[in-house]
């Protein structure tokens, strides 16, 4: 093929992804209610600015302020104007990442990656969160810091140190950010090896923290007022420190560990058969073409082009989380080598793979979700993963090394020129392909197939009659479960809502304001002393609230802490209330007129 007709071929297809990157997810935007995590979201959205609610929290609080002001500018639509919000943040992450790395590989290869990262963070949960945010937030601020080193300018550091800050108060544990301070001490004490300006240019960075910092938690007090903010800084003890907590420090470093393990034992089965693969074909090549260097092009070619099958194949029939540790830790592994390998090298690209490996080694502390929450990061780690394979390729390829002194040394140059290199480039080519189409095709089936905590795609036909939900579809016994339910709740509007089981769309599609501090009572964010505390308050001042109490899996496993539903059965069944309504799905309690 000659190479104007390359280009242009080459410049169609990235068009064509580009394309497929803004609008694969319109078929699928309207798919889905989510009664448990989007619900939550909305409930916390509806009172943002009612401070008499104080069901948001300091922890997400920013967040919850953009959604908030996008719940309130549409007086009805508001599930499907967040979605469109998600997608937004999502998309520009892609657009990004794009732009961050297309002078350091291939642009197909890169569109690939940033639209696998846009199946699988969009698809997870609709609505807009704080997720989307902060992974937005997080690329823009590593834009940033790359480009301020690179330029050594000082007000860019500065600038970065203060979105990651303000990061931190859209999701808490993007306070983890702030570790990236250790590439701008990398990349000065590796350029100059002066340890006194690269701890002067860290301050800087830790300057822009403490700006950002400040700013953040003045703008936090005049939002949830100054007691509401001191008792979210308290509860972080509660929840966060105890091994038993699901937030707790040791839970999440054993999850962390549990997908390093499993990731790292989904390299080693695949990278073996690779490394098989990439033997046969320097075989075959030595076979057929003997040494011409034609030979070695068509071979990658052909082991990519079999790789690549192979591994949408595989992906496409693959449970989930595999190629998310996948990818994990072969971000983590391979950033962790390019990062060394190119500190003389290349400074920039050396600080741009350990960014790349902080991020995702940092990406699921602080979530209880374990691997899961890879899925909300996919587009930068992939990227880099096949970025540092082409580039080990490309740079064999053009390695010679003639020298020898003895006829011992001669002989071990040779088979290293003449298997050893060969192999190598043969393995990382072949990789290429394989880490391309596995989590292309997984994410995929994942992005067509999957909504979160709903029925299949397929059967999302049906609307509801709540304004907020206007557009959206679910399956038909979840419609008439829902819509039966606003009919139910609709005389008691002027009661508070105490809902239990992760189901929490009581207060979206009524007036019923939530009777606990809490948008998600089942969580423990919500002490158990400080539920027992609520309620027992609410009981002297004779305020009883409507009580439902939730089973979407029949299972009861929504009910995350039995105690807490033990306690709300007891006071339904008590001489107080009256069971107004019972099924397979939910039961309601009504107090006593």
């Amino acid at each position: 093929m000659k190479k104007d007709t390359k280009i242009k071929v080459e410049n169609v297809i990235c068009i064509l992804l580009f394309i497929v990157l803004l609008l694969w997810y319109f078929p699928f935007i309207t798919k889905g209610i989510d009664v448990q995590d989007t619900c939550s979201y909305l409930t916390k959205y509806r009172y943002i600015f009612d401070k008499n609610v104080k069901v948001n929290e300091l922890f997400y609080l920013f967040g919850e302020v953009v959604g908030g002001i996008i719940y309130h500018l549409v007086p009805s639509h508001q599930v499907l104007a967040l979605n469109v919000a998600s997608w937004a943040c999502y998309t520009s992450t892609a657009i990004f990442i794009y732009f961050f790395l297309k002078d350091y590989m291939p642009r197909i290869a890169l569109l690939i990656s940033v639209l696998v990262g846009s199946y699988f963070g969009i698809t997870w949960v609709h609505c807009l969160n704080w997720n989307a945010i902060s992974m937005l937030l997080q690329t823009i601020g590593l834009m940033i810091l790359i480009n301020g080193l690179r330029k050594d300018n000082n007000k860019q550091i500065v600038i970065c140190g203060m979105i990651f800050a303000i990061n931190t108060f859209v999701r808490l544990p993007n306070i983890l950010q702030l570790s990236l301070v250790c590439v701008v001490f990398w990349h000065y004490f590796i350029l100059g090896q002066k340890l006194k300006k690269a701890v002067l240019k860290c301050l800087w960075m830790v300057l822009g923290a403490v700006i950002g910092t400040a700013f953040s938690m003045l703008a936090a007090i005049a939002i949830l007022g100054f007691d509401k903010f001191l008792d979210d800084i308290l509860m972080l003890t509660s929840v966060g420190g105890g091994g038993e907590s699901s937030h707790g420090l040791i839970r999440i470093i054993s999850l962390f560990y549990r997908g390093m393990l499993q990731g790292a034992g989904n390299w080693i089965k695949f990278g073996s058969i690779l490394i098989v693969f990439a033997m046969l074909l320097v075989l075959l090549k030595k076979l057929i073409f003997k040494n011409s260097a034609k030979g070695i092009h068509v071979a990658a070619t052909f082991g990519i082009a079999v790789t690549s099958v192979a591994g949408a194949i595989i992906g496409k029939n693959t449970v989930y989380i595999d190629v998310h540790v996948f990818v994990a830790f072969g971000a983590i592994m391979i950033g962790t080598v390019a990062a060394l390998l190119y500190a003389k090298k290349d400074i920039i690209f050396s600080d741009m793979c350990l960014a790349a490996v902080i991020i995702e080694g940092i990406l699921t502390i602080g979530t209880d979700t374990g691997s899961a929450y890879y899925r909300v990061y996919m587009g930068l780690p992939l990227a880099f993963i096949i970025c540092i394979l082409i580039k080990f390729a490309n740079e064999l390829l053009l390695y010679k090394e003639k020298k020898y002194k003895t006829l011992s040394e001669l002989k071990k140059l040779q088979w290293k020129n003449k298997w050893i290199i060969p192999t190598v480039i043969m393995f990382c080519l072949a990789a290429v392909g394989f880490c391309t189409m596995y989590p292309l095709a997984a994410g995929y089936h994942y992005a067509t197939t999957f909504v979160y905590h709903e029925s299949d795609n397929q059967y999302l036909v049906q609307g509801i009659t709540a304004k907020e939900f206007a557009g959206i579809k679910t399956s038909k016994e979840r419609a008439m479960l829902i819509d039966r339910l606003q009919v139910l709740l609709k005389p008691y509007n002027n009661y508070e809502l105490l809902q239990l089981g992760g189901f929490n769309i009581g207060c979206v599609i009524t007036d019923m304001k939530p009777f606990f501090d809490s948008s998600w009572p089942d969580l423990e964010y919500l002490t158990m002393d400080r539920f027992k505390d609520q309620l027992s308050e609410g009981m002297q001042k004779e305020n009883y609230p409507v009580i439902v109490l939730g089973d979407m899996n029949q299972d009861k496993s929504g009910f995350w802490n039995m105690d807490k539903y033990s306690i709300a059965v007891s006071l339904g069944e008590s001489d107080k209330y009256t069971k107004l309504y019972e099924d397979k799905w939910y039961v309601i309690y009504v107090p006593k007129q």
